[in-house]
C-alpha cells in the first residue's frame, strides 16, 4: 500500500511524532504542510495521514487551508494524529467535516498528549518529569496506533465526542449543553489570544538577540524578517517556533514571558525544523 504522511510542527513534538509512525507503517513520504503554502496538492495513496498540533481546541488555521486544497484523486484510508497538552477539543471533527466536504472521511482520528509549549497565556510548559513521562507513554501509544492503520482499521474519532455525538437527535440535553460549552470555551479562547491580547503582535526580540537568523529560518509561515533588527508580518499562526527555538532565549512575547521555559522534542534538531 502507497501511504503519505503530511505534519505540521512548532516545537517539534509533531515531526517526531510523524517520524516515529512512518517508521512503524513504513510510510517512505513525509511531507511538512509548511513547504505546500497556497499550492493544490493532488492525493493518489492508498493511505494518508495527517500530523499536527492542537491550537485553542481546533486545527491551525495553516493545517485548514492545506487540506481544504487537497484534490483526492481516489477513496484513502485516512488518518489523524493530533498532538496536545490538554484536551483536543474539536480539532479531530473539524478535520472531519472538513474532509466530508471534499467527499471523504476521516477513518480514524488520535489525540496524542506531549509536552506543552503553549506559554501566551499560562505557563503550561510541562516540568522535565511529566515531559519524560509523556514522551514515553506517546512512543506506546504511537505503536498502538501503527496496528490499526496498517490494518486500516476505521475505529472513529478519539475524544469527548464520539462521530454520532455530532449528529443530530443522537444525545441528550445534558451532552449537548457540554458540547456548546466547550465549543464557545474554545472561540473565548481564541478571540482573547488572537483579537483581545493580540498576542501575534506582541512579539519582540530582547537585548539577548544577536541576529542569528534563525527565527527567520525556523518559521513556518515565512512571516519574520531579520536584518538590522527583527520584524514580525501579519502571518503569524502562533505555532511559537521563534520563541522556543532561539538559541539565545532572545525573543519574548510581550513582557509575560520573561523567564518561562523554552522547550522542543528532544530528538528533533533545529536542521530538522528548518528542511523545506
Amino acid at each position: 500500500m502507497n501511504t503519505k504522511l503530511f505534519y505540521f510542527s512548532g516545537t517539534g513534538n509533531s515531526l517526531a511524532a510523524a517520524r516515529k509512525i512512518a517508521d512503524q507503517i513504513g510510510a517512505r513520504n513525509i511531507d511538512n504542510i509548511a513547504n505546500f503554502m497556497g499550492q493544490k496538492i493532488e492525493i493518489n495513496e492508498d493511505i494518508v495521514g495527517f500530523v499536527f498540533p492542537v491550537y485553542f481546541q481546533d486545527m491551525p488555521e495553516v493545517v485548514k487551508e492545506f487540506v481544504n486544497k487537497i484534490e483526492f484523486k481516489n477513496n484513502p484510508y485516512i488518518f489523524a494524529i493530533a498532538t496536545c497538552n490538554g484536551g483536543p477539543g474539536f480539532t479531530l471533527f473539524n478535520m472531519d467535516k472538513i474532509l466530508k466536504y471534499k467527499g471523504q472521511k476521516l477513518s480514524s482520528g488520535f489525540t496524542l498528549t506531549m509536552p506543552g509549549n503553549s506559554v501566551i497565556m499560562l505557563d503550561l510548559t510541562s516540568s522535565p518529569e511529566i515531559q519524560k513521562e509523556r514522551l514515553r507513554d506517546s512512543s506506546i501509544k504511537i505503536y498502538n496506533i501503527s496496528k490499526i492503520v496498517k490494518n486500516q482499521l476505521e475505529v472513529g474519532i478519539e475524544g469527548k465526542y464520539k462521530i454520532k455525538t455530532l449528529e443530530i437527535y443522537d444525545f441528550g440535553a445534558p451532552k449537548i449543553l457540554q458540547f456548546l460549552s466547550d465549543r464557545l470555551k474554545g472561540s473565548i479562547i481564541s478571540f482573547a489570544v488572537t483579537k483581545v491580547y493580540r498576542a501575534h503582535k506582541r512579539f519582540i526580540s530582547s537585548e539577548k538577540c544577536t541576529l542569528c537568523r534563525t527565527c527567520q529560518r525556523i518559521c513556518p509561515e515565512n512571516n519574520i524578517k531579520v536584518a538590522e533588527i527583527v520584524t514580525w508580518g501579519s502571518n503569524c499562526d502562533l505555532c511559537l517556533a521563534c520563541f522556543h527555538w532561539c538559541p539565545q532565549k532572545g525573543i519574548e512575547i510581550g513582557n509575560s514571558t520573561k523567564n518561562r521555559i523554552r522547550y522542543h522534542h528532544p530528538d528533533i534538531s533545529l536542521k530538522d525544523m528548518t528542511l523545506r
